[in-house]
């Protein structure tokens, strides 16, 4: 029974792909709409046609089979991060190196949240300095991306540059300076 459904649907889809007055944003619209299964039987049922629209839809449909079978892989990029540390405790636990693997894409404003879960709250007023392709020896000289504030369970941050990708920023490290804490 299902199988029969889908190709009642396949038929449907397929009278409305064979519009020649449908936009191509609609008749992408309508081949996303249906199952994998759907797209393979459709091709199948379908290969009789020889018109310049089957050309059309079959490239549709291969884009669309295609993206479902190999979905895109974004691409990782790590970046080392060392910060201060906030208190003697924590001092026995130096040095606070991680790696931190983010998407290539990923904006410096979304990058400023992968952070959050790094930088500790102090108390109940704490601010973070965050540097570019630096470490603790050289962190004064570098250029200063944002600054992290953890106040009373809240988060907030100020961007110092310009928000862009992180690839864009040729990030390969960061410094975390501790600047205040109450």
């Amino acid at each position: 029974m299902g199988e029969m459904d889908d190709l009642v649907k396949a038929d449907f889809w397929v009278s409305k792909a064979f519009n020649p007055d449908l936009p191509d944003e609609e008749l992408r619209h309508w081949f996303k709409e249906f199952s994998l299964r759907a797209d393979k039987m459709l091709l199948d049922k379908w290969k009789h046609h020889n018109d310049g629209r089957m050309a059309e839809v079959k490239q549709i449909l291969w884009d669309v089979i295609y993206e479902k079978e190999h979905p895109p892989v974004k691409k990782m990029t790590t970046i080392d991060v060392e910060r201060d540390s906030v208190c003697m405790q924590d001092d026995c636990l130096a040095p606070h190196c991680k790696k931190l693997e983010c998407e290539e894409g990923l904006m410096l404003s979304s990058f400023m949240y992968e952070l959050l879960g790094y930088v500790p709250s102090a108390g109940s007023n704490t601010v973070w300095d965050i540097y570019a392709n630096a470490t603790c020896t050289n962190h004064k000289d570098a250029t200063k991306l944002a600054t992290i504030y953890l106040k009373n369970g809240s988060f907030n941050y100020e961007l110092h540059v310009q928000d862009l990708p992180i690839k864009d920023l040729s990030l390969s490290s960061i410094y975390c300076a501790l600047m205040r804490k109450i």
